[in-house]
């Protein structure tokens, strides 16, 4: 039995060739690699394209402000208007639209500065149908 440094032991007998022929082809065929590695030309001329340096991060303009968190809805944005409640009836087809109750004083300030919108006070809107009187 013939035994190779890193490699497990081979046992020629059970193969059949005759003891020592293996290891010779062995190592012959290590004596090839290593002499077609040394036979490789080094590319040591050749050297790795560079990577650019990084770009100066204090010299770019800031990136915009982000917008603060909105606190109220536009009167035209809304399409906010004024509606008598004599125009409604419990008779009267629903529409698409959806209505705010208040009296005069609160509404004509809805109009002047908008709809606040507040987490706490959510507004209460209703159809057509919640404000009909009968």
């Amino acid at each position: 039995m013939t035994r190779k440094p890193g490699r497990p032991p081979a046992q020629s007998d059970l193969l059949g060739a005759p003891p020592g022929h293996e290891t010779v082809a062995a190592d012959r065929k290590t004596k090839v690699r290593r002499t077609a590695r040394a036979a490789r030309p080094r590319s040591e001329g050749a050297k790795k394209p560079e990577s650019p340096l990084q770009a100066d991060l204090f010299t770019s303009p800031l990136p915009p402000r982000p917008r603060p968190p909105r606190t109220r809805f536009d009167a035209e944005e809304l399409r906010l208007s004024v509606v008598p409640t004599s125009g409604f009836s419990a008779q009267a087809a629903p529409d698409s639209w959806l209505y705010l109750v208040t009296d005069t004083e609160d509404a004509s300030q809805l109009l002047d500065h908008g709809l606040p919108l507040r987490k706490t006070h959510p507004p209460l809107l209703t159809e057509r149908g919640g404000v009909a009187t009968g």
